[in-house]
């Protein structure tokens, strides 16, 4: 009955990564803006053997995920523990999957995901997090990192993480009697509710080709 469906032809189509490391699954942003009204919080995915799964999608256009339901989909699917997907959209929140290939280079990541880097479309900076910087309200950035936001004069750095979290961090800058700035209030809760520890290095992406004060924030070191 499911494959049936897919020899129709799709309305859309988005490409998704399946990572080993990433408890939730990435959605292309373009595709939940053009079809988020009568995109479902349940999707229904099926394959060519008619297999069928639900995943629950949590309805963000700023930062749109599959949560409930996505680990499970490569024991439902038998596909490799990271995966390039296809994903052909027939309406009504029913997807047909195809896993095209094993995802072997960055290169085949989609320049939507949060793990996509690539010289002259992102800028990443790392941190390597300690007891000190876990435990206070406010992060001070410096380097290259606060050359970029100041540059952009950023006033909000929205963090997005893979736990689905959507955190709004003000920026704050002072040049006398020294130069310093920091995002807060709220860093010391944050990194707790992402479970970030000590000796944690993470990564925070920005993607220039859209000039957004959104950035991926996640761990580099799993």
């Amino acid at each position: 009955f499911f494959s049936k469906h897919l020899q129709v032809t799709p309305i859309a189509s988005f490409t998704g990564i399946f990572l080993a490391n990433q408890i939730y699954g990435e959605v292309d942003p373009s595709f939940v803006k053009e079809y988020f009204g009568e995109l479902l919080e349940t999707w229904e995915i099926m394959d060519y053997e008619d297999k069928i799964h639900s995943v629950t999608f949590n309805k963000s256009v700023v930062h749109p995920l599959l949560t409930c339901g996505w680990r499970e989909m490569k024991d439902v699917f038998l596909f490799n523990s990271n995966q390039e997907i296809d994903f052909l959209y027939y309406g009504n929140s029913l997807f047909g999957m195809m896993c095209s290939k094993r995802l072997e280079c960055v290169c085949q990541i989609p320049m939507y995901h949060s793990r996509f880097l690539k010289f002259c479309y992102t800028l990443d900076f790392y941190l390597q997090l300690s007891y000190d910087v876990l435990n206070k309200a406010f992060l001070n950035i410096t380097g290259a990192f606060e050359d970029y936001v100041r540059y952009c004069d950023f006033k909000i750095l929205i963090a997005c993480c893979d736990n689905g979290m959507i955190t709004p961090f003000q920026v704050a800058l002072t040049d006398k009697p020294f130069k310093t700035t920091s995002i807060g209030i709220g860093w010391d809760y944050f990194c707790q509710e992402n479970r970030f520890l000590a000796g944690d290095v993470l990564c925070f992406k920005f993607n220039i080709w859209s000039y957004s004060n959104s950035v991926n924030v996640y761990k580099i070191n799993e």
